[in-house]
């Protein structure tokens, strides 16, 4: 697991230890191993199979507690074929932009961001104002921006 806080708790690090998960931290990964890096190796084809998790996307919690749903490769593939299926009359290339907005928490943008990138196009993160967005618009200029009524309303409106 990889740990982009700054500082990892070390409550965090003792159940790492206990259940046998290599814990990264983000900052040590960037720097060279000579100047105390850590060295990560990603796992053996061997250990990264279809049924492998492939991450744990977060429920939003509206019908109580927020739940974590495994997601396999497996799953995760399908989702971008999917995508690349219904998709597949356009053909997208490093001239496009997908503009993400959507919170990553939730997998709809993560398989976006997935199936852009393998179709080798660039991802512009907007800047975390909702109500901003048609800066972020004008800024991105995004050829690929999947939206909902209720936001193409929200924009049409400002």
């Amino acid at each position: 697991i990889v740990c982009f806080d700054k500082e990892v708790s070390l409550n965090l690090t003792d159940l790492a230890a206990k259940l046998d998960i290599k814990l990264l931290s983000y900052q040590d990964i960037l720097k060279p191993k000579k100047e105390g890096g850590q060295e990560s190796k990603p796992p053996s084809s061997a250990q990264n199979t279809l049924d492998t998790i492939f991450t744990i996307s977060y429920t939003s919690g509206t019908s109580g507690n927020s739940k974590g749903v495994m997601l396999s490769n497996a799953n995760f593939l399908s989702g971008i074929t999917n995508i690349l299926k219904i998709a597949s009359q356009f053909k997208f290339d490093n001239d496009d932009v997908y503009i993400s907005y959507l919170p990553l928490a939730h997998v709809f943008d993560r398989l976006g961001c997935h199936s852009m990138l393998s179709q080798g196009a660039r991802i512009g993160f907007f800047g975390g104002k909702i109500l901003e967005i048609t800066q972020d618009l004008q800024l991105l200029r995004p050829t690929i921006f999947p939206s909902v009524p209720r936001l193409l309303n929200k924009v049409y409106d400002r």
